[in-house]
């Protein structure tokens, strides 16, 4: 009993001494520093229909302001049966929806005022009662204003650019943002985008932003996104990416250009598409192509383009583009281009583009005169096959005259011009034989031309008759005469024994009969003569000068006849006599009188009853009779 009464009476002494050592209680007052605002930003959109109640509304705030606002204590509140609820699982339905968020300090430094104010987006939230503080925190409750949530209609998913591309882009030089939100449709709004594939420097925000700044020139992949509903449906797209060429500022810029251009450039009658041949050095990087030089004529106060037609009297330049292509080169705004030495007037089209650079320059101006007009004649006075034709011509220039011979098929029109005839002479050939043929005759420094007679190709001219051989002489005051010159004849005068092959500078007897040759003194001279055809072969034959042709010349078996030759056609016979000269003659003046021959192994000589001098040339080596 008495021990007990110790130990409750100990226990007692303790208590009371304990108690003893108690503090009064005192409230010091509070330094730390008082938070009375607090800023923050919200995401856009935040309360949608089906979203996740764990996708926690996103908020952003400036730490230094010394608070916190913990990412999982922002959530949703529906209205519910007239109370507020905070949505723990499941997803945002139709109703009444606001947000909470929690701010609080942390620490001895500061301290949330009890009338702190919350602004979010620029909007006052409304502050809850459930400020709370302690020793090293302080903590406050707001709420957003409301929400009011219905159900979408937008039907089903949708996400389709079109014909939408991301155009052409330049190096270091930011693309064109595409918002790519504007492309969507249906499905529960917000819509969520990202990237699957394409260039690395394309980048795509989650709101579908699409922008980029590529680095290097060259193709580019297309672009592929996927938009991601609320409900987490999702759906693709593909745009287009062009190339990405190089900046303007980075490509080589050309100040100055140099270019030959031809002599004499601009001339009377010069054709509009005859261009102005120029020729420049590619290494400079330019481009002048041979269309894009041109003739400009000065038409009442204006520089006009000659399209089409030839260049006449007046003043008249030369236009020139000068271009680049590419991405390597660009022409520089002020370029000067350099012609033969003279510096060219740039127009005001300079024009740069991607892959392009061009500006025109102009020439000084040149003054056009007509030239004075050709005058004079050429005349044909035949044209035979094989036989050259010559024109007999009066009052032309004596030098710097061209020639084209023509062909025609009735000789009043449809001339076009005969292939390498370009000589005063022309020999007409088979092709010509009843056609027409003329002569057309230019000369440099005149305009028009020319144009002989037109004349038909005929076959060649019957000539049997022997000519009777010239008797000559010689005076100081006419020079070489031929004394018995024969109006049938033409006479011809050279200086070797070879048998003349062009008589076009044949000579006749004038209408006395007078004929005086062009001949050098002390020097020996020959004088050829026949005679002059005057009688046409009948069709389907054909001669030359001592020429007999019976039908077409190919295939043909020749026989000489003294001063003439026989050509017959195969299987074709003919009977040939010779007459003595004179009638009388009783006697072969050489031996034998009288020479047959062929040429040809396949012919066969004959002589009939009355042929009484032998031939001394045989076909097959023996007289056949």
């Amino acid at each position: 009993m008495k021990q007990k009464t110790h130990r409750l009476l100990s226990l007692l002494l303790c208590c009371v001494m304990l108690v003893g050592l108690l503090p009064t209680t005192a409230l010091a007052e509070d330094t730390r520093v008082k938070i009375t605002k607090v800023t923050a930003s919200l995401e856009e959109n935040p309360i949608y229909y089906g979203r996740d109640a764990k996708d926690y509304p996103k908020v952003t705030y400036d730490s230094d302001q010394g608070i916190v606002i913990r990412a999982d204590m922002v959530y949703f509140q529906e209205y519910v049966d007239g109370n507020w609820r905070t949505l723990n699982d499941g997803a945002i339905t139709e109703g009444k929806w606001r947000i909470g968020m929690q701010v609080r300090t942390g620490g001895t430094e500061t301290v949330l005022d009890p009338n702190v104010i919350l602004t979010v987006n620029g909007v006052e939230w409304e502050r809850a009662n459930n400020y709370s503080v302690g020793d090293t925190f302080s903590y406050v409750s707001f709420y957003s204003p409301e929400f009011t949530v219905t159900k979408p209609t937008g039907g089903e998913l949708s996400f389709s650019t079109g014909s939408t591309i991301i155009p052409k882009t330049y190096t270091g030089q930011p693309m064109a943002e595409i918002d790519l939100s504007t492309f969507v449709s249906g499905g529960i709004e917000p819509y969520t985008f990202t990237k699957v594939s394409g260039p690395e420097w394309i980048s795509v925000s989650a709101t579908g932003k699409v922008t980029g700044t590529p680095t290097a020139e060259g193709a580019n992949d297309d672009l592929v996104v996927k938009v991601t509903d609320a409900l987490g449906t999702a759906k693709s797209a593909t745009i287009n990416v062009k190339e990405t060429i190089l900046d303007f500022s980075a490509r080589v810029k050309i100040t100055a250009v140099t270019a030959s251009l031809e002599e004499n450039p601009i001339y009377y009658g010069r054709d509009a598409k005859d261009y102005p041949k120029v020729t420049y050095d590619s290494d400079q990087g330019i481009v002048i192509r041979a269309d894009m030089v041109y003739f400009q004529e000065y038409v009442d106060g204006n520089w006009r383009t000659l399209n089409d037609g030839a260049i006449t009297e007046g003043k008249w330049r030369i236009g020139m583009q000068v271009r680049t292509g590419g991405t390597e080169t660009v022409l520089d705004p002020n370029v000067i281009l350099t012609v033969n030495g003279v510096e060219w007037e740039r127009a005001n089209n300079y024009s740069v583009g991607d892959t392009f650079s061009y500006v025109s320059f102009y020439s000084p101006e040149f003054t056009v005169t007509a030239p004075p007009t050709l005058e004079g004649t050429a005349t044909l006075s035949g044209a035979y096959y094989a036989s050259p034709v010559n024109p007999n011509t009066t009052g032309l220039p004596s030098t710097s005259l061209s020639y084209q011979w023509q062909r025609s098929n009735n000789g009043t029109g449809g001339w076009a011009n005969i292939s390498g005839a370009t000589k005063r002479s022309y020999t007409p050939g088979e092709d010509d034989v009843g056609k027409y043929i003329r002569l057309v005759i230019k000369a440099d420094g005149y305009t028009s031309s020319v144009i002989s007679n037109a004349v038909e190709v005929k076959q060649a001219l019957i000539n049997f008759e022997k000519p009777v051989m010239p008797t000559l002489s010689y005076d100081g005051t006419n020079g070489l005469v031929v004394t018995n010159a024969k109006a049938n004849q033409e006479y011809l005068v050279t200086y070797n024994l070879n048998t003349p092959s062009d008589w076009s500078s044949a000579k006749k007897p004038s209408a006395d009969g007078s004929l005086a040759l062009s001949a050098s003194q002390n020097t020996t001279v020959y004088v050829h003569t026949r005679v002059a055809e005057t009688t046409y072969k009948p069709a389907g034959m054909y001669t030359d000068y001592n020429s007999i042709y019976t039908g077409t010349p190919t295939y043909l078996v020749d026989f000489s006849i003294n001063y003439s030759k026989l050509s017959l056609k195969v299987g074709e016979v003919v009977k040939l006599t010779a007459t003595p000269i004179p009638a009388n003659a009783t006697a072969w003046q050489t031996t034998p009188g009288v020479q047959w021959y062929s040429n040809d192994v396949s012919a066969k000589l004959y002589k009939d009853e009355a042929c009484t001098q032998e031939s001394n040339r045989y076909t097959d080596g023996k007289v056949e009779s």
